[in-house]
């Protein structure tokens, strides 16, 4: 798995035009979701449950699956170049979606400080 400095990601922006997020449910993983898709990246995700908060991505043009499935990852989320893969703990090691990018050598980041990726930028 290849982890992408957030200092990187930031200085090299235009690298990743889409970011997913597997987790995307969660209060701290919605707020990166709604950032990255503030600075024009495509963004879409997973989260087991439908709720209030992904309905709201939902509407704020976000797509949301609730299907462990890597057969549901949308077409523009699966080109390895393009797409970074933001992971949170919340989600299990053997999550199909997650062994999918594994397997075609995507890059992660983690969820575990958000603080660094939008520090200093305004989207």
């Amino acid at each position: 798995m290849k982890y992408i400095n957030w200092q990187l990601q930031r200085d090299r922006s235009e690298q990743h035009t889409a970011g997913i997020f597997p987790g995307i449910g969660g209060i701290g993983m919605s707020a990166l979701a709604r950032y990255f898709k503030a600075t024009g990246k495509k963004v879409g995700g997973y989260d087991r449950t439908s709720t209030d908060l992904t309905l709201q991505l939902e509407r704020e043009g976000i797509g949301v699956h609730h299907e462990d499935s890597a057969d549901l990852i949308p077409p523009d989320f699966l080109d390895p170049a393009a797409t970074l893969v933001i992971i949170t703990p919340a989600i299990p090691a053997d999550h199909s979606e997650l062994a999918y990018f594994h397997s075609h050598a995507s890059w992660f980041a983690s969820d575990r400080n958000p603080g660094l990726v939008t520090r200093g930028k305004k989207p």
